[in-house]
């Protein structure tokens, strides 16, 4: 477990010095806003839930509170819920994240991000399995946010999270999110 962990925070840190050693460093989407609000919301959980059973539907909203610390490279602290239909048990996880940000034109970025984290249990398909206390959970995502006003940009996204869950197998999870991001 201990050797995991440790992968994982050199992954992290891995992925922070490669992000600081770009050779392009683009500014931050919104010029001279250092501070970025964004949410989002689970589109293939709800879209499988409504195509097929709404009790079904399971939703994931990550909050963050991010600041850009040089360029495009931004530290996002995350809270990510789920609200789990059929159980009624609201998974959390904290993140860690490192984002960085690439200018695709002057209104558009794709970032990357990665993070490590704990959760109360490990939000696969939504729904929260092996329900544990300090489930140790890695982030990776990518995608893309496009200015809509002077300080909001729309955002699409994928997440892989990966959990590893003490005296058990490890659960993976993927999700696509949609969102808003407002600058300040």
């Amino acid at each position: 477990m201990r050797t995991k962990k440790r992968r994982v925070v050199g992954a992290v840190l891995g992925l922070g010095c490669l992000v600081a050693l770009s050779a392009q460093l683009p500014a931050q989407a919104a010029n001279g806003k250092r501070f970025e609000f964004s949410t989002s919301i689970s589109i293939w959980e709800a879209l499988a839930g409504w195509a097929f059973d709404l009790l079904q539907a399971n939703i994931d909203v990550p909050t963050r509170f991010g600041f850009y610390v040089y360029k495009g490279l931004e530290f996002e602290p995350e809270l990510f819920l789920t609200f789990p239909a059929q159980t009624g048990e609201i998974g959390i996880l904290a993140f860690g994240n490192v984002a960085y940000n690439w200018p695709l034109s002057r209104e558009a970025r794709f970032f990357v991000l990665g993070g490590v984290g704990i959760a109360n249990g490990a939000q696969v398909y939504s729904s929260a399995v092996d329900r544990q206390n300090g489930v140790l959970a890695l982030d990776l995502g990518a995608g893309v946010k496009r200015m809509i006003a002077k300080s909001m940009a729309a955002r699409l996204e994928y997440r892989f999270i990966s959990y590893s869950v003490p005296a058990s197998r490890n659960w993976n999870d993927h999700t696509f999110l949609a969102g808003i991001s407002i600058f300040f």
